[in-house]
């Protein structure tokens, strides 16, 4: 597995911190809260091996994640990883990685939330100072 933040160019790992910003401000930032962390993880299937993975019990205590910052970022680190993230975004745009943690704003029944997800990433490309890369919205 490819290193978080340090694949390719200065600007590649500067997109990829862009992305995480961007998603873990629109989940949090939301009103309705489904699930759990900044990038807000669901089900079992995630909880389980989240859990084995970082050191804690996501099956019997997936509250955890809710109730300790650290672990809910770490929580969020581990879904980036193991979601294959990172390349998702350098081979196929910030659209992808919306698709796959939010697949369902991306069927066309959600635009405020893409856009606002798009502007969340395109605000932090330009703190960054760097072009945010094509296929921003899906």
């Amino acid at each position: 597995m490819a290193s978080f933040w340090a694949v390719g160019s200065i600007n590649n790992s500067k997109r990829e911190i862009a992305a995480f910003f961007a998603h873990a401000t629109h989940e949090t930032g939301r009103k309705k809260y489904f699930g759990r962390g900044p990038l807000q993880i669901t089900w079992n299937y995630n909880y389980g091996p989240a859990g084995k993975s970082i050191g804690f019990d996501g099956l019997n205590s997936p509250e955890t994640v809710a109730n300790n910052p650290v672990m809910a970022f770490k929580t969020a680190l581990w879904f980036w990883r193991t979601s294959s993230l990172q390349s998702k975004l350098l081979s196929q745009g910030f659209s992808a990685t919306i698709r796959a943690i939010n697949g369902g704003e991306c069927s066309g029944k959600k635009p405020k939330a893409v856009r606002a997800q798009v502007t969340y990433y395109t605000n932090y490309c330009k703190q960054f100072r760097f072009a945010p890369g094509r296929n921003l919205y899906c």
